[in-house]
């Protein structure tokens, strides 16, 4: 049964649509232009260019002369300065906060290893005391800050805003935005990591097509999702982009090479190097992130060294990326990924080559199927990015779900 939509949402909707089609304007729009490309009455873009100049996020930029008959008109350009958001990346292997304008770019940020793992009250602490801390480093005023974002490992629980992350076992389940909400005051929107980063290529425009790709997220474990039309698929929890299925290595000879959720996180690589007799420092199957850590950094240092069994460990990984890439292009008719998260940076150069030779010269029904991967210039911000851009897409994007009437 569908439900109808009432004025003040229509309102909202062509608020976000104007915002939008300015954001996504290098030189800026007038209002003539705003009208032929959003297809609204010209009374509807004059009271929503209004209210959005009043409200700062837009500016007058200068005259643009006319390509035709008429009146040269002003250009009204997205407000950088209008608003800000913060975002909150937790990785077991990393944290990452940042505050960024509404263009996305970062004014200041902070990154380092997630301070008490084991604890998520001490972590609140220290996200509270961060989160004040860059603010006022970046003179954001408050009336400015439109909210805090937070990118999460999931699996997360819209509703109750809580999440319940495997690789941070002490944790258990915690109402994660209501207990940052009542620390900070400010307004906190919670997803997962994939799909934040996702947010963040859409927002920044930092993604090899504009509309359609797929991200594949690295950090203590992996993820996957697409980008369809703009719009990133988030499933029907919210916890889309679990992976642990998907195809591995054809050619591993070990169980923890055959699919993708065994292949990929950096506990599971460790783990698969001292099944080849590699000795890596760290207690044997570890949940502690600090521990995990130390065998990963010198499983890295030994395949960057030339050690013949830890570049198997990546070679193997590289395999894997490009199996499940070619499995999820082919199921979602798509020829565009998007690679990052906190790890792939160190892995990139010793996974990459088994990657490409994967995807080379891929066929589908007996036609060409090239599949373009793209690692993302965002690097190690992409999570931190991406949970500052839930909060400018809650705001800003014009979605048509929020048409809706809440049944």
């Amino acid at each position: 049964m569908g439900r109808g939509s009432n004025l003040p949402r229509v309102g909202g909707f062509n608020r976000a649509v104007v915002l939008e089609a300015i954001r996504h304007s290098a030189d800026g729009l007038t209002r003539a232009q705003l009208g032929r490309i959003t297809a609204l009455a010209p009374q509807t873009v004059s009271n929503v260019t209004r209210e959005l100049l009043d409200q700062r996020l837009i500016h007058e930029t200068g005259v643009v002369a006319p390509g035709g008959r008429g009146r040269p008109g002003v250009a009204l350009s997205l407000n950088p300065s209008g608003g800000f958001a913060v975002g909150i990346h937790i990785d077991p292997s990393a944290l990452g906060i940042a505050v960024v304008n509404l263009t996305g770019e970062v004014i200041a940020e902070t990154y380092g290893p997630l301070p008490s793992p084991e604890d998520s009250t001490a972590v609140i602490a220290h996200l509270h005391y961060e989160v004040d801390r860059l603010a006022r480093e970046a003179e954001v005023p408050h009336d400015r800050l439109l909210g805090i974002g937070v990118a999460a490992p999931g699996p997360i629980d819209d509703d109750a805003g809580t999440v319940s992350p495997p690789l941070l076992p002490g944790w258990g389940t915690v109402p994660l935005r209501d207990l940052l909400a009542r620390e900070t005051g400010f307004d906190v929107v919670l997803d997962k990591d994939v799909t934040a980063v996702a947010k963040a290529h859409l927002w920044t425009g930092e993604s090899p097509e504009p509309d359609n790709f797929f991200v594949f997220y690295i950090g203590a474990g992996a993820a996957i999702t697409p980008v369809i039309n703009g719009q990133v698929i988030r499933g029907t929890t919210g916890n889309a982009g679990e992976s642990m299925h998907l195809p591995g290595d054809p050619l591993s000879t070990s169980a923890r090479g055959r699919t993708l959720g065994t292949s990929l996180g950096e506990r599971e690589l460790v783990a698969h190097a001292r099944e080849l007799g590699l000795e890596l420092p760290g207690e044997i199957d570890s949940w502690d992130p600090t521990v995990i850590d130390v065998g990963f950094t010198r499983l890295l240092e030994l395949a960057n060294r030339s050690d013949a069994t830890a570049l198997k460990v990546f070679q193997s990984a590289g395999r894997v990326l490009g199996m499940a890439a070619l499995a999820v292009s082919e199921l979602l008719d798509m020829t565009a990924i998007v690679i990052t998260g906190p790890r792939w940076g160190a892995m990139r150069p010793l996974c990459e080559p088994e990657l490409k030779a994967t995807v080379a010269g891929h066929m589908l029904h007996g036609q060409p199927r090239p599949l373009t991967v793209h690692t993302s210039s965002l690097g190690e911000r992409a999570g931190t990015v991406g949970a500052a851009c839930l909060v400018l897409d809650r705001v800003f994007s014009p979605t048509p779900s929020t048409l809706l009437i809440d049944g």
